[in-house]
């Protein structure tokens, strides 16, 4: 939901930006995963592209939690260290995970647009009981859309509630949800008896597909694979469990 920022910094540091309270955009992130695929909803405080240092709050979140930022080819990544609990440090040595370079940041300043999605990692995954909340901020906008390029996609919900997401999907089309407690959740995007859909595959062997495509919480998201060659636009609608 969609809340006044006067919880989270100063009504005072507002306004030494110049930036009216109204306009400003607070989104509590629930999640019970080690990774979760999180919307970048807002831009910055004042207009424009959101620093990566500024869209998550470090408060509450544990040390050694990383952020991944994924350009379609490799990423770049920030972790929250030990001497400096509360802001993104940018790692400093390359390395790779499952086969995929990560790079140090080469700059000190790494901008996200609003529509676009980051990979949070925490240490362990939280006990299913007990799930980590977290703080993404900045400056509201309405109508956020999401750009989808031919390959690997961090895309994400940006509205304020539960949503789904409208797109011209291409035969092959694949999205895959983060679950730390089985094999994750593969949707794919083809025929079933003779229509267009959105399918996952049923449980069991001999199970029918089941035609869908995910609904995804308040700022979560997924990795979506592309197979079309040209740039598409993805948008949101809000959900409601009556449609």
């Amino acid at each position: 939901m969609k809340k006044l920022l006067a919880m989270a910094i100063s009504t005072g540091a507002l306004a030494a930006l110049a930036v009216d309270v109204a306009t400003v955009g607070v989104t509590e992130v629930t999640t019970t995963n080690q990774n979760t695929i999180v919307a970048v909803p807002f831009e910055k405080l004042g207009g424009g592209d959101i620093d990566v240092h500024d869209i998550v709050k470090t408060t509450g979140l544990p040390v050694g939690t990383q952020l991944f930022v994924f350009n379609g080819s490799s990423y770049t990544a920030w972790t929250i260290d030990q001497g400096t609990p509360n802001k993104w440090t940018g790692l400093t040595t390359a390395s790779k995970v499952d086969g995929v370079d990560i790079l140090p940041p080469q700059s000190t300043e790494y901008n996200l647009a609003a529509g676009s999605a980051i990979w949070l990692v925490l240490p362990t995954a939280p006990a299913a009981n007990t799930p980590q909340k977290f703080i993404v901020y900045g400056a509201y906008k309405t109508g956020v859309t999401s750009k989808v390029v031919k390959g690997a996609n961090l895309v994400a919900n940006p509205l304020q509630g539960k949503a789904e997401f409208v797109y011209d999907a291409t035969d092959g089309d694949t999205i895959v949800v983060p679950n730390d407690f089985a094999a994750p959740k593969y949707y794919y995007y083809g025929t079933i008896n003779e229509n267009k859909c959105w399918y996952s595959k049923g449980e069991g062997r001999f199970a029918k597909p089941v035609v869908g495509a995910p609904v995804l919480e308040i700022g979560r998201g997924f990795w979506y694979v592309s197979k079309n060659a040209d740039d598409g636009e993805m948008s949101w609608k809000s959900w409601s469990s009556e449609e």
